[in-house]
């Protein structure tokens, strides 16, 4: 028997919800509609192969257009879907690419909007209050509308995350194939685009969902049999072909950033000529093969994937020798934070302060001619994230002067969200847990909870730069 009742008869959605939902979905459509006619949308040279060479994540242009299966089974640095989709939106023909873009896009955006619309009402929580919340914090955001005009992983790695919480949420009061299915289907293309959400969290998360479904043990290999295999054999691929258990090789140039990079050069070198460091540390991460020296130099492999060192000016960031120069990087990071400590957990309030800022003040969306959005931007973040004083350039005062946000920049909006998703919503769940007849509800409470930590942690602990775009 169902631990929790479902939503309507049969699992059906209520003619109500059904409604909200609908409402939702169009109002964020056709604000999204408005926007793209207004000009916030891609032209043809968003796509020319010297701009798309500027996004690390993307292998070079002319493997995307020409050779995108065997760079795919020789991708290191990234999940597959980012390339997978870049590569069959360049088959499209050029003049056509940025329409599709944008409509790809908007969906997620819309898609962000209903599903969260949806999780909220499989929650009981009142229609009145799903739509203020929705409308107001959602649909109203300008990260929305800025983050669809930035042709990256970002509002698609959002609209994933939700729609797999709303589907586990469903599936487990439902008991029905039909969420079960698109929370597999969901869950693994989450997995397969954004590093930041790899299997070993996605399946702790998963605990609570199945114990629950426990009795429907043979519905539930059905429907997630086929997106484990899936998710499997890519990580099967990482290991054998490359020795890496997880999606990105980056690990050690990505904590670089936090530790190595946030350090004065003085202390670097001084860790350097005590033997503690290697000559790499003084070299920042990510930077092009040259920079290396014998490092950045690796017999040819015979796949242009991991041989070409750059892609139209830009490094490629999947060449073979990045392998040895990331695990250079984490023996380094993690010999920094063993001297200094102290140093490490003062650059974690860096990025924990910039997790605490409105999304679009994101460098990649603030370059964007459209940031301010005829001033709307600046009033949403004053009235409705409680932002004191806007900081756009907190990125850049990160990467290039060594500081994060004052607490003056942070959203007080952002905080209690925060301290709800992060806090409040474990107590609640274990406590509906232990009323046997609310299980259903807290193990999809639990599974969303669970994706906001594993995020939160991760990125605090790994990134100072980019924490305001990881919690988008």
């Amino acid at each position: 028997m169902p631990d929790a009742p479902a939503n309507g008869p049969l699992g059906r959605l209520r003619l109500t919800d059904g409604l909200v939902l609908g409402f939702v979905g169009v109002l964020s459509a056709a604000l999204h509609g408005v926007a793209i006619a207004a000009g916030l949308r891609f032209s043809s040279k968003d796509f020319s192969a010297r701009q798309l060479s500027q996004i690390w994540q993307l292998l070079p242009t002319r493997l995307l257009r020409h050779d995108l299966v065997s760079s795919l089974a020789h991708l290191h640095s990234q999940p597959p879907l980012f390339n997978l989709v870049t590569g069959v939106l360049l088959e499209l023909p050029r003049a056509t690419q940025p329409l599709a873009a944008d409509l790809g896009l908007a969906a997620c955006a819309v898609a962000v909007a209903v599903c969260t619309a949806g999780i909220l009402l499989e929650f009981e929580v009142k229609r009145s209050v799903v739509l203020f919340v929705v409308l107001l914090f959602v649909v109203a955001d300008p990260a929305q509308y800025l983050y669809a005009g930035f042709y990256f992983y970002a509002l698609p790695t959002a609209a994933l995350a939700t729609a797999a919480g709303w589907a586990a949420t469903r599936w487990v009061r439902t008991e029905r194939v039909v969420p079960g299915v698109a929370f597999g289907a969901l869950a693994a293309m989450l997995v397969l685009t954004n590093s930041s959400y790899q299997v070993y969290t996605v399946a702790i998360a998963s605990v609570p969902v199945l114990w629950v479904l426990r009795r429907r043990w043979r519905q539930a290999i059905a429907v997630l049999a086929v997106p484990a295999a899936v998710v499997a054999s890519w990580y099967a691929i990482d290991v054998i072909q490359f020795h890496s258990a997880t999606t990105s090789s980056w690990l050690g140039m990505n904590l670089a950033r936090s530790t190595l990079s946030l350090d004065s050069s003085a202390d670097i070198n001084a860790l350097i000529r005590q033997g503690v460091l290697s000559p790499t540390a003084r070299i920042g991460p990510f930077y092009d093969l040259g920079a290396y020296g014998a490092l950045g130099v690796h017999a040819r492999t015979g796949q242009p994937a991991l041989d070409q060192r750059e892609k139209a000016g830009a490094p490629n960031f999947n060449n073979i020798a990045y392998l040895g120069i990331s695990r250079r990087y984490l023996a380094d990071d993690l010999k920094w934070i063993e001297h200094r400590p102290g140093h490490y957990l003062k650059n974690t309030t860096i990025g924990l302060r910039l997790w605490m800022l409105p999304a679009e003040q994101f460098y990649a969306t603030v370059n964007l001619g459209a940031y301010h959005l005829g001033g709307y931007t600046t009033v949403y973040d004053a009235i409705a994230m409680l932002q004191p004083t806007a900081d756009p350039t907190a990125v850049n005062d990160v990467v290039f002067a060594h500081r994060g946000p004052s607490l003056s920049n942070l959203s007080y909006t952002t905080i209690a969200e925060s301290i709800l998703a992060l806090f409040v919503l474990p107590i609640v769940a274990v406590r509906r847990w232990r009323r046997r007849r609310d299980r259903a509800l807290a193990a999809g409470a639990l599974w969303i909870w669970a994706m906001c930590a594993s995020v939160f942690v991760s990125t605090t602990l790994l990134e100072a730069a980019e924490n305001n775009r990881f919690r988008f």
